[in-house]
């Protein structure tokens, strides 16, 4: 991975269990302002399709309706919504190590002005808010 790549996407290690980590995640999400629409398994996903089996993977996506709304309600601002809602990965490496991955607002926001660098800003404090529950 590359060192931009390693900058704009965050993952530590869990603290817990696999099973117990995705709870955790998504316990986390709901108590710090967040809304959980939706719990990928994504190994079983591709598993339907095809693929072979892989390592434990779940996506637990977080959503801001204030945010996302107030991104939305400029057409200017509507690309962000591919981005939305967010996802927080948890994995599981070939070591068995189970790890958290996010996307870095922080670093991201400075990249944008006006309400996309405020909710983002707002999201990256959220999210660590969250996880520290977690890694």
């Amino acid at each position: 991975m590359s060192v931009m790549a390693k900058m704009m996407f965050s993952s530590r290690p869990s603290r817990f269990g696999f099973a117990e980590t995705v709870d955790k995640v998504r316990t986390a999400a709901l108590d710090n302002g967040w809304m959980v629409p939706q719990v990928l398994d994504l190994q079983d996903h591709y598993h339907h399709a095809g693929q072979p089996e892989m390592r434990r993977t779940t996506i637990v996506y977080y959503c801001n309706s204030e945010g996302g709304a107030a991104i939305a309600k400029d057409d200017a601002n509507k690309p962000m919504l591919v981005m939305m809602p967010t996802g927080v990965a948890i994995y599981e490496t070939s070591s068995g190590e189970v790890r958290v991955a996010h996307m870095n607002f922080g670093l991201m926001r400075h990249m944008f002005g006006g309400v996309i660098k405020d909710v983002l800003t707002k999201s990256a404090h959220n999210m660590e808010k969250a996880l520290t529950a977690v890694v």
